[in-house]
């Protein structure tokens, strides 16, 4: 499952006003949030399997990018684990489309609602339930996904057996209540709209 928490201060991250320049990523633009020079007003863009529903993010916004090991991450993506991107919500646009949704409990007890394509069944996003400010990124639906570099894995407690987690991450059997930690060492490594200052 998707993370959250309970203190919506702990994801505060001031973005450019600048970024609604609507300006995108170049195709193939290898490390489009990453690269040391790289365009912080880049956008990046994303989509479902068949295309119906499309987005579009400020790369500058990202908080975090983590791997999730719960039962419903396990489920949602057929494999060990999810890689999820954390961002405000007003840094997300949808560009096409009109995802469907569904509201359920999360392993960590917190009601989320997850967006999905109600043709190919791509799940997109989610929503905390409570949390309008925050949003839940499937990092495996932007069409560039070379930049990503998660800092952190969760609910390791439930990972599959064969799975090895990295050791130059946080690691937390199930999901910490506050993300500052995570978010200070996304920005350190990888800079943000606050690296620097």
């Amino acid at each position: 499952m998707a993370a959250t928490i309970s203190s919506t201060s702990a994801w505060s991250c001031p973005t450019r006003s600048s970024s609604t320049t609507g300006r995108t990523t170049e195709a193939g633009g290898r490390g489009a949030c990453m690269s040391p020079g790289a365009d912080p007003l880049a956008r990046l863009e994303g989509g479902c399997l068949c295309g119906a529903l499309r987005y579009r993010l400020a790369c500058d916004a990202v908080l975090c990018v983590y791997c999730c090991h719960c039962r419903d991450c396990q489920r949602l993506s057929s494999s060990a684990f999810s890689v999820s991107l954390v961002l405000p919500a007003a840094a997300f646009m949808l560009l096409q489309g009109d995802p469907k949704s569904i509201a359920r409990r999360a392993d960590s007890g917190r009601e989320v609602r997850g967006f999905f394509c109600g043709d190919c069944g791509t799940r997109l996003f989610d929503r905390v339930i409570g949390q309008p400010e925050i949003m839940v990124v499937k990092a495996a639906t932007l069409d560039d996904t070379a930049w990503l570099r998660p800092v952190a894995q969760f609910w390791t407690g439930r990972k599959q057996a064969w799975v090895t987690l990295p050791q130059d991450q946080l690691v937390d059997a199930r999901q910490p209540d506050n993300f500052a930690e995570v978010i200070a060492l996304y920005r350190a490594r990888h800079g943000g709209s606050d690296a620097g200052s």
